[in-house]
């Protein structure tokens, strides 16, 4: 009597599961490191966005005779409800003849602008990334900046605005003229241009928000916009040099006079 043999065709259910389980540990493996891939392209994608600014920031100084602008933000304009008003203390503004795109100011790993940006109820213009300006001259300017003894006191030094020249800064690759910018408070609502990091004591972690770690000195305002960590745990700064660098936001504070946020650094 002849017996025909069975061919199996298929899998068994044991075989299956460790199949299955197989493509579960290279997943979980390999999706951590796709989407750090991901944060990394659009950490150099802002670096790029950065760097151009740079470009523009440098000719701004060759035309108007190495001096940096007054102002960064329409909100030193006490919020002119045109956009034509608005040009006249916004930075981006100033810069738009040279860099020709708006989309150069959006992170991608910033959220998406407002509907109403760019209008008399939003802001004109936005930005994911903030200017460092000293605006203690302004009417309106932050408080820490406004002294008395604003014309020979150290906090003019902090920041720039049209008494800074590219002469007056010694260690340009050591100053820092952009970041990344957002509101601690609003982190939707952009930016209009200005960052305004903490002074006084040294820049630590803060648990307590885990994004903008300046603490010490003055209580910070939530509806300014201050460096933002949003690159892998860092922040792209703009130097005065026109170089563009990815930083943990605590490397550019050892003291009050050893930092990268003055211009007259030692």
């Amino acid at each position: 009597m002849q017996y025909k043999s069975v061919k199996r065709t298929g899998f068994t259910l044991i075989e299956l599961l460790v199949v299955i389980a197989i493509i579960a540990i290279l997943a979980a493996i390999l999706f951590p490191v796709f989407a750090r891939a991901r944060a990394s392209a659009r950490r150099t994608s802002s670096l790029s966005n950065l760097k151009q600014i740079g470009l523009a920031v440098a000719q701004y100084l060759q035309d108007n005779d190495g001096r940096y602008p007054a102002s960064v933000t329409e909100r030193q304009g006490d919020n002119p409800t045109t956009a034509e008003g608005a040009a006249v203390w916004s930075i981006r503004a100033k810069l738009q003849p040279y860099v020709k795109s708006h989309q150069l100011f959006k992170d991608p790993s910033a959220p998406a602008w407002p509907a109403n940006a760019g209008t008399a109820t939003g802001i004109f213009y936005p930005s994911d990334y903030g200017f460092h300006n000293n605006d203690g001259k302004f009417a309106s300017g932050h408080a820490w900046y406004k002294t008395p003894d604003y014309a020979t006191s150290d906090k003019r030094t902090f920041g720039f605005n049209d008494d800074t020249t590219e002469s007056a800064i010694e260690k340009s690759a050591e100053f820092i003229i952009a970041a990344d910018a957002a509101r601690p408070g609003d982190p939707n609502n952009p930016s209009r241009g200005g960052l305004y990091p903490q002074y006084g004591g040294n820049i630590t972690s803060n648990p307590s928000d885990g994004q903008f770690p300046f603490v010490g000195g003055v209580t910070y305002a939530p509806t300014q916009a201050a460096p933002s960590i949003r690159h892998l745990g860092g922040t792209n700064f703009l130097f005065a040099d026109g170089h563009a660098k990815w930083l943990k936001l605590e490397k550019t504070w050892t003291s009050v006079t050893d930092n990268y946020w003055r211009y007259d650094r030692p």
